[in-house]
């Protein structure tokens, strides 16, 4: 390999996360991003020097391990219980990440694992592994089989590594001699501290970091009929009853035992599974299998990266601990009171929508109205916790006011996303040798996902290999012009042709660009445009707006492009929200994100309340009730929100806030509600002014405090 260059490593120093816990010597990655125009010199005569030598820094060999519980374990004085934090120094991960950017380079150019090693390794994810476990299973269906499957996981994989074994592996595999011996010092005479409580004890090996999942996926063998995921293996044989099987899968079970002893690695027995998927129960079987001198039984069930996959492939019980988990994360959400819609909202996206979208192309095709059910749960805490609407709004109202996506939405988009990059895979990758021409026998979920994207155009998507470039090889360089002519003159009639802009005004930054494919295309044709208002003058300006516009634009564009030919209306169902849609016929919209961004919690609650009609006025109470009238206490008629807004002449004087904005607009509830009447036109927005005027005199009724 080439020697160090700098811009390797400074591209991995501009990765890592800024403040991520940091080890014994207390520097976070920020400081070394800050430091870098001073520093990055030294930092490659050291990094280079480190490399030349095989020698790796005591500091950078010392952990701060910090133990955290694992959930949902029944017994914490058990070890096992826990889950060991290794805190190692942040200059010493960034010449891991180097090492492990180049072992991982020389994996994938020259073929050094195998195919259905999945994991650790890039293009090549668990959801690719789940899914074509999948479709081996449906495809032994169709043949009439049962497919039996054997799953083990390695203990301690990552710092359990046996390090000559490991070395000895490497160099078979022609990994060069001078990266071997550095990994031999990376891994020898490693120390760590564990902190508990603030006290610190001294303690055994720690995990050797991110390098592992590159450098110990080597002892996985390519055998046919199996799956890996790092530490992870899976093996199966099909045949036409589960008893048929029962040879093949001893077999493999004493073959893994073997491998064990040889490497130095070992077996979570109690991890070890075996099932027999078949939906025909006479071609079952429950006899045991010998582990150990141990009997295990098959099971109905088994745990396969993540998702719990049942004999059947049903997941109902899948699903069922989706919709737990996502539950309790939104009531967890929903107890920070004071968040605003805008915050609350981004922590819906970053830790309630994952636990309910994990492996969704694996289990989301079994998930039928009941099903449905259990996570619409989740999901209508979750849009109450942004809005602060009441309990009672429905599921789709509720998403629509929170402006969140319905888990159905997420999940169609993720099937298409995985399509599409499906469509990118090099010929090397298992998934791109499934047939998956749609059956009428045991279709297949990939098969039926196919079928729905037939009229999606993919011809020209380019085939996206794990390296475009090796790590060491220069990266393209970005030329600024600002004379336009120059870069009239300078520009490639046969290249992609991306051009933004941005700009500020009336108190509002926007951005926008055009994307053209000249080889393709006509000058006058574009592959892309795009516009969108980024913020107020106050938050941005046009050079953050310019560079957001270039970030834009280099994103996937094409995968953009065919995922908008596949996307779907969003419509609120018939009969439901009958209040919502008369007073907003834009419900749901985008501009219900403008509406409550904006707002902080306790304004929130006033206007989700008055837009959805699910409020503390009399005339719900009385729905569901809660009071033994629904007459306002005016006594002129029923407490409604048009008359709490417009009549009621308790509020004569606080009434004068919505006078005051736009007297003639009294009585139009979708204005002051910031929705679309039937009368405007498609180039409407909210009035904001309207809306805070509304909400300044619910507020100053204190007609919706909780106290009342």
């Amino acid at each position: 390999m080439p020697d160090l260059t700098l811009q390797e490593i400074e591209e991995k120093v501009m990765a890592a996360k800024p403040w991520k816990a940091p080890g014994e010597d207390g520097l976070p990655a920020i400081v070394w991003k800050k430091l870098w125009h001073v520093v990055k010199h030294r930092v490659w005569t050291l990094f280079d020097s480190s490399l030349r030598e095989g020698a790796v820094p005591h500091q950078w060999r010392t952990a701060k391990i910090i133990p955290l519980k694992k959930l949902g374990k029944d017994d914490y004085t058990l070890a096992k219980a826990w889950r060991p934090i290794s805190l190692l120094s942040t200059l010493g991960k960034v010449l891991e990440a180097v090492v492990a950017e180049r072992i991982s380079y020389a994996v994938e150019a020259h073929g050094l694992l195998p195919a259905n090693h999945f994991g650790a390794r890039k293009r090549r994810s668990a959801d690719q592994a789940l899914v074509l476990l999948q479709e081996r299973i449906y495809k032994a269906w169709r043949m009439g089989r049962v497919f039996s499957l054997v799953s083990f996981d390695v203990k301690g994989a990552y710092n359990g590594v046996c390090k000559e074994r490991l070395l000895e592996r490497m160099k078979a595999r022609g990994i060069p001699s001078r990266l071997v011996k550095w990994i031999d010092a990376f891994c020898s005479e490693r120390t760590a501290s564990v902190v508990v409580n603030t006290s610190e004890q001294q303690a055994a090996s720690p995990g050797a970091g991110r390098l592992t999942p590159r450098i110990s996926t080597r002892r996985i063998s390519n055998n046919s009929g199996s799956i890996a995921f790092v530490d992870d293996y899976s093996a199966w044989v099909t045949g036409p009853t589960a008893e048929s099987n029962r040879d093949g899968i001893q077999s493999i079970i004493n073959d893994a035992l073997e491998w064990e002893k040889r490497s130095g690695a070992t077996f979570e027995v109690d991890k070890t599974s075996v099932i027999h998927f078949t939906r025909i129960a006479e071609r079952d079987s429950d006899s045991p299998f010998a582990i150990r001198g141990n009997d295990a039984k098959p099971k109905d069930n088994a745990k396969l990266l993540g998702v719990i996959m049942d004999q059947a492939l049903r997941f109902k019980e899948h699903i069922a601990g989706v919709a737990a988990k996502g539950l309790t994360a939104a009531v967890c959400l929903k107890r920070l009171k004071m968040a605003s819609p805008r915050t609350a909202r981004q922590l819906f996206i970053a830790t309630v929508a994952p636990t309910m979208d994990y492996a969704s192309n694996v289990w989301s095709h079994a998930c039928k109205a009941k099903e449905a059910m259990w996570i619409e749960r989740a999901q209508r805490v979750g849009a109450q916790a942004i809005s602060g609407g009441f309990r009672t709004v429905a599921t789709a109202v509720a998403e629509a006011e929170a402006s969140v996506q319905s888990f159905r939405e997420r999940h169609a988009q993720a099937a298409s996303r995985f399509w599409i990059r499906t469509q990118t895979l090099p010929r090397t990758h298992p998934l791109t040798s499934l047939k998956l021409k749609l059956n009428r026998r045991y279709a297949s979920p990939m098969q039926k996902l196919a079928s729905a994207m037939e009229r999606l155009d993919t011809k020209r998507l380019e085939i996206i290999h794990e390296f475009a470039l090796a790590p060491w090889d220069d990266r393209v360089q970005v030329t600024y012009e600002t004379n336009r002519v120059e870069v009239l003159k300078s520009d490639d009639p046969e290249d992609i042709t991306i051009a933004t802009s941005s700009s500020q005004r009336k108190g509002k930054v926007g951005l926008g660009g055009v994307v053209r494919d000249a080889l393709h295309n006509s000058a006058d044709e574009v592959l892309a445009s795009y516009s969108v208002t980024l913020g107020s003058s106050d938050e941005q300006n046009a050079y953050t707006a310019g560079l957001e516009a270039i970030a834009t634009a280099l994103r996937s564009t094409t995968l953009r492009l065919l995922l908008n030919e596949h996307i779907r209306v969003r419509q609120i169902p018939e009969g439901v929200g009958k209040y919502s849609k008369r007073i907003d016929k834009a419900l749901p919209g985008k501009h219900t994100r403008k509406l409550y961004d904006e707002l902080t919690r306790k304004e929130s609650e006033v206007l989700v309340q008055l837009r959805t009609g699910k409020s503390r006025l009399n005339s719900y109470l009385f729905k569901i009730g809660a009071v033994e009238s629904d007459e306002c206490a005016c006594g002129q008629s029923a407490e409604t929100v048009v008359h709490f807004l417009f009549r009621c002449r308790r509020w004569t004087v606080q009434r004068e806030i919505i006078l005051g904005y736009a007297r003639g607009k009294v009585g139009d509830l979708s204005f002051f509600l910031g929705g679309k009447a039937e009368s405007d036109d498609d180039k409407w927005q909210p009035d904001m002014g309207a809306v805070r005027a509304t909400i300044q005199f619910a507020l100053a009724t204190k007609r919706f405090s909780m106290d009342r």
